[in-house]
């Protein structure tokens, strides 16, 4: 069976646009991101898809004939199927609906105030204060429901998106935090280690997984290599945090640095500020083998309370042997 498949679907400036497949039950014939309102996009399309499809049939012993797929009845069906994207898709995406006045439960916190369920947090401090350390013993108090640094309501799968580090030293990282935590063994994290690319390329992949576990919750390091534009410019934080919104339905927290100059905010537009639920700020204090550092709220529009906490890590060189919470 020939199928037609469409994804991204988006209306931009000079129409719809979308990524279109073309595929012989599940094997991909030809795909290709056009307008859809464009015969010639259609029929290049069309053209290229027919020209593989035959190669495919004929190499298979197969039999096409020019009247069951030739290229006009493949560009007859994309012209269908466009038409009725253009015509209907924004009516099953916006659907406008009154209150139903059935009970809601309000905020559902994973870790009371900084996570939440289809919450945005973002995480922000100066480069070497212990931003990675604390997103990640976070992800793996979650994992395995370990409470020695926060109350963890409820476990759930969370997925480690790595666009910084090398593969290993997260992995080194990872073990020694759970070994602080107290956990033995598998930590239950997952990581997408994806050094040098940017989210769209890794998008899909979080959202498969995100698919395969609906509960999923995703951590990203960090917003600066996301690869999405100038910080500082208000289409490139909006993108981002619509990106990430659309990727991790359930809930994201995000790895943002600061500049040179302010400690007190995160680097970028104000818009990643806006787009966030909670705003976490990070102070960190070496004192001899031990890395403290004050996580607070920076903004948050789910509690007035000014929420601060201190976490120490101690270290025997460069592992890191023991986490607990501290005195300021």
């Amino acid at each position: 069976m020939v199928r037609l498949l469409a994804t991204n679907i988006s209306r931009e400036r000079t129409g719809w646009h979308g990524k279109v497949g073309v595929a012989l039950d599940d094997w991909p014939i030809e795909i290709d991101y056009i307008n859809l309102e464009r015969a010639t996009a259609r029929n290049d399309l069309a053209r290229h898809a027919h020209a593989k499809l035959v190669a495919r049939m004929t190499a298979e012993g197969d039999n096409i004939t020019p009247t069951e797929w030739s290229r006009e009845m493949i560009s007859e069906h994309l012209l269908q199927f466009s038409y009725w994207i253009v015509n209907n898709y924004e009516k099953t995406q916006n659907k406008i609906t009154k209150d139903d006045m059935l009970p809601v439960s309000g905020i559902e916190w994973l870790i009371n105030p900084y996570l939440m369920v289809e919450g945005a947090t973002t995480m922000f401090a100066p480069p070497k204060s212990g931003k990675s350390t604390i997103a990640m013993a976070m992800a793996i108090s979650l994992t395995t429901g370990s409470n020695k640094l926060w109350e963890v309501e409820k476990r759930i799968p969370v997925l480690w998106v790595n666009l910084e580090r090398p593969d290993n030293s997260v992995k080194l990282r990872a073990r020694q935090l759970a070994y602080s935590l107290g956990v033995e063994g598998d930590y239950g994290l997952e990581f997408l280690h994806r050094r040098g690319h940017v989210l769209s390329v890794v998008g899909g992949s979080i959202e498969r997984w995100v698919n395969e576990n609906p509960d999923g919750f995703v951590f990203l390091d960090s917003i600066s290599r996301a690869g999405m534009g100038k910080l500082v410019d208000d289409v490139t934080a909006n993108a981002f945090t619509d990106t990430m919104h659309r990727h991790a339905p359930r809930g994201w927290c995000g790895i943002g640095h600061t500049s040179k100059l302010n400690h007190n905010e995160m680097y970028g537009n104000t818009m990643f500020q806006a787009g966030a639920d909670i705003e976490i700020r990070l102070r960190s204090q070496v004192k001899k083998s031990e890395l403290g550092v004050k996580m607070e709220i920076a903004t948050s529009n789910h509690t007035t309370k000014n929420t601060s906490m201190t976490l120490a890590f101690e270290y025997v060189g460069d592992e890191l042997v023991d986490a607990r919470r501290a005195d300021e």
